[in-house]
């Protein structure tokens, strides 16, 4: 079988696992949510409380796609993710994390992925900070390739460098 084909397959049994598999994955997170250490800071902007923002450092657990680790600064959040070896970089705003997604290119930048491993989305950051849910797609392509779906799980150990 030749690699297109084979790419083909993976993408393909990849999309019918987010068919299948939804009510699996939300259960399994909602058993799991507690595990938690310390949730995300959830912060208000100024003195409204209409406007949070959120710290999303950290490390997110998905039952399909494994663990994520985020880094925030400001509103750019970077990060990587257990699955082929993915890697993810965007913006926080408001409620909202809108990121470019990239894999099988570990360490390097999106431009040097293949086409058909990279492309955007967004994940809906719930009130409490504990949740994302959102969609991602290909790049080029305009319908939603598939949806995400994370929970929080603890904040990331940072070492001090003297």
């Amino acid at each position: 079988m030749n690699l297109r084909k084979c790419r083909f397959i993976v993408v393909f049994l990849i999309f019918i696992c987010f068919l299948i598999i939804p009510g699996c994955r939300a259960s399994h997170d909602a058993q799991t949510e507690d595990r938690a250490t310390s949730p995300p800071s959830v912060k208000t902007a100024g003195k409204s409380a209409e406007a949070p923002y959120y710290d999303l450092t950290g490390i997110w657990k998905s039952s399909i796609f494994g663990e994520m680790k985020l880094r925030q600064s400001g509103n750019r959040v970077t990060g990587v993710y257990d699955c082929n070896d993915g890697q993810i970089e965007g913006v926080v705003e408001g409620s909202r994390f809108i990121y470019d997604w990239w894999e099988q290119a570990p360490g390097r930048p999106y431009k040097k992925a293949f086409k058909t491993h990279r492309g955007d989305g967004y994940f809906d950051i719930s009130k409490n900070g504990k949740r994302l849910t959102g969609k991602w797609r290909l790049e080029g392509v305009k319908k939603w390739g598939g949806n995400w779906q994370f929970s929080w799980r603890s904040n990331l150990r940072v070492k001090k460098i003297n």
